[in-house]
C-alpha cells in the first residue's frame, strides 16, 4: 500500500495495512534530537526514516496576524505570530 493509498482508505476509515503515520512537528525545539537520535540530516529524511504517510503543503498566505494559513484565526496572541509559536 503507498502512503497515498494508506492516506485516503484511513480517511475512508476503512482497513488499511498499518496505521497512517504524520510527523506533523510543532516543537521545533525537538528537531535536533529527532534527527541525531534517528541520524538524519532534515525534516526530510527524518520523514523518510519513520515513514511518514502525510507531507503537508503549505498554502501562501500573509495578514497582520501571520503567514501561515493555520494560524489566521490565532485570537490567543497578539501582534505577528510566527509559524513555530502556533498550535493546530
Amino acid at each position: 500500500m503507498t502512503h497515498q493509498e494508506r492516506f485516503l482508505i484511513a480517511l475512508e476509515r476503512r482497513p488499511v495495512d498499518r496505521l497512517a503515520s504524520w510527523l506533523g512537528i510543532r516543537a521545533t525545539a525537538a528537531l535536533p534530537q529527532l534527527l541525531s537520535h534517528f541520524q538524519v540530516a532534515g525534516m526530510a529524511g527524518l520523514k523518510q526514516a519513520i515513514d511518514d504517510d502525510v507531507w503537508p503543503m503549505e498554502l501562501p498566505y500573509h495578514s497582520a496576524y501571520s503567514d501561515a494559513i493555520c494560524m489566521a484565526f490565532d485570537f490567543a496572541k497578539h501582534g505577528h505570530i510566527h509559524n513555530e509559536e502556533g498550535t493546530r
